[in-house]
């Protein structure tokens, strides 16, 4: 059942927080992050469904600055893994990420970090 409920930032933050949970406590920790995740997801989305396009219409600023959303959440997750990762691999994929989202679109700069992220694992191990 717990499956059900793992995305990129429950991961992040129970690898990074998950040890510090009481053994016994740890299953409901871990249901109650997924559930507020959830939760959060559902909201946001509900909210974007009912006011975001008034919101991006009446706001230039808005519009200008939703590109950037995707990469601020890599970096969170990114923050929420550096007490288990070496910190020249999380610089490095942030630097390719900050780097790529000056050339290619957000998608692909997320990309250009996850990709220096994996080399620069790899060339540790």
């Amino acid at each position: 059942m717990l499956a059900a409920g793992l995305t990129d930032e429950v991961f992040a933050t129970s690898v990074s927080k998950l040890d510090s949970q009481p053994a016994q406590e740890r299953e409901h920790w871990y249901a109650g992050l997924q559930l507020g995740a959830y939760l959060a997801w559902v909201g946001g989305t509900t909210l974007g469904a009912f006011f975001g396009h008034d919101w991006v219409r009446d706001s230039p600023l808005l519009s200008q600055t939703l590109g950037f959303v995707l990469p601020a959440l890599f970096f969170a997750l990114l923050l929420e893994i550096r007490h288990i990762v070496p910190k020249y691999v999380l610089v490095g994929a942030g630097l390719a990420t900050l780097f790529g989202s000056l050339v290619l679109p957000t998608y692909g700069a997320i990309i250009a970090g996850m990709l220096a992220g994996a080399l620069l694992s790899a060339r540790r191990g």
